[in-house]
């Protein structure tokens, strides 16, 4: 009995061990431009439109770094909790990181779920039995105008209206820690947030804007 009980604790150490070797970290850094986002601080566009933040939600999943791997991951990044910047996942050898930008169609279809896919973190339509991707939402004002508000609840998992991304970047394995920024800047000189100011609903436009949206992460520096 004592035999096989070393037997297990040898082989549970040896997947630890293994795990620790064969996984990297992942930092998400949330900037515009060159600085880090800051709720409720002031940035502006190049179409001198200012942009005000007060909240930044969104879930990125099944990270990999090979296609040939079935991930089943997800993670909840939120603007008020930099815990949620940065966690470890397995890593194969490769030079490409593969991830999705929300939750895909088969996750969607099985409903709500714990963890950060609780309905509670307040990214689950209850009303279109499907998760919210991206949650952002804030103020946008031009010269000698007032605030306006914008809301951009972006999600989606049924035929044209997937709003689920996926994303490939370049990465060195060498690096124990990947830093990876996503600049808003570049979010909203592309959105014409005076134009297009909320997005509530699963749709063609939230589609189109969530692929603006996956454009913006690229591998940088913390």
């Amino acid at each position: 009995m004592i035999f096989k009980i070393s037997i297990i604790f040898i082989v549970a150490i040896n997947c630890i061990s293994n795990f620790a070797q064969d996984s990297i970290q992942v930092t998400f850094v949330p900037s515009w431009e060159d600085c880090p986002i800051a709720l409720n601080a002031e940035y502006e566009t190049n179409e001198d439109v200012i942009i005000e933040i007060s909240q930044l939600k969104f879930y990125l999943s099944n990270f990999r770094t090979s296609l040939n791997i079935k991930s089943n991951n997800y993670h909840l990044l939120d603007l008020t909790d930099t815990a949620s910047f940065s966690f470890k996942i397995h890593s194969e050898n490769s030079n490409h990181l593969y991830f999705n930008l929300g939750v895909d169609s088969n996750t969607n279809m099985q409903g709500a779920q714990g963890g950060d896919l609780d309905p509670t973190n307040g990214m689950y339509w209850t009303w279109q039995s499907g998760y919210i991707n991206v949650k952002l939402e804030g103020y946008y004002s031009k010269q000698f105008t007032g605030a306006e508000e914008f809301t951009f609840h972006l999600g989606g998992y049924s035929g044209i209206k997937n709003a689920c991304q996926p994303i490939q970047l370049p990465i060195d394995l060498k690096q124990k820690e990947i830093f990876i920024k996503i600049n808003l800047a570049d979010f909203f000189n592309q959105v014409n947030v005076v134009e297009q100011n909320m997005i509530m609903s699963p749709s063609i436009k939230a589609v189109e804007m969530s692929k603006k949206m996956a454009e913006i992460f690229s591998v940088g520096r913390k």
